[in-house]
């Protein structure tokens, strides 16, 4: 019989370490060369209860023997409700984490909306603050202030006035060009 570390689901790839060889006759090998392979805080610690257990089971070995001790079948009852019972602890903790991210999560939110209100609101304060200084200013001359800044100029409306009311079309030619054709001086 041997003790074996089984490592954790996300190092599934790894074989088992064995720590610890059993025989039914009152021998136990601890294979500690293998003890730094795995995180243990207390190697005595841990040396002591790997004695105790394998004394456990050489007196289960022994008194089933016998007819007495635990049945089989027991054990593994007993493991199987042990180890449902950590599932359901583990999934109550998963659980918790996750309604504690998820509040987390609402609280930035939250707090990420009101930040982006104030900052509009104080946008909206300071233009208002900025339209009223140019009208006591006087920055608009003969011109009614708009919520627009001012239309873009393109290119066609640059020279607009410079066009022929008669032409629909706006001018044949541009005054360089025709300057270069030779129709200006």
């Amino acid at each position: 019989m041997t003790l074996s570390y089984i490592p954790a689901k996300q190092f599934k790839d790894d074989p088992p370490i064995t720590l610890a060889l059993f025989s039914p006759a009152p021998s136990i090998t601890l294979l500690d060369y293998n003890f730094p392979r795995i995180q243990i805080s207390d190697i005595k610690g841990f040396e002591v209860i790997i004695l105790l257990f394998a004394s456990l089971f050489v007196d289960i070995l022994k008194s089933h023997g016998e007819g007495h001790g635990i049945p089989i079948a027991d054990i593994k009852k007993e493991t199987q409700r042990l180890q449902k019972l950590e599932d359901k602890e583990e999934e109550v903790a998963r659980r918790k984490k996750a309604e504690e991210i998820d509040r987390e999560t609402e609280r930035l939110r939250k707090l990420t909306r009101d930040e982006f209100l104030e900052k509009k609101r104080r946008d909206e304060e300071i233009a208002k603050e900025t339209e009223r200084l140019r009208l006591q200013e006087g920055y608009y001359i003969n011109e009614k202030p708009t919520g627009i800044q001012g239309k873009k100029k393109h290119w066609w409306n640059t020279a607009s006035e410079q066009w022929s009311q008669s032409s629909a079309y706006g001018p044949k030619y541009s005054v360089t060009g025709a300057r270069m054709m030779g129709y200006s001086n």
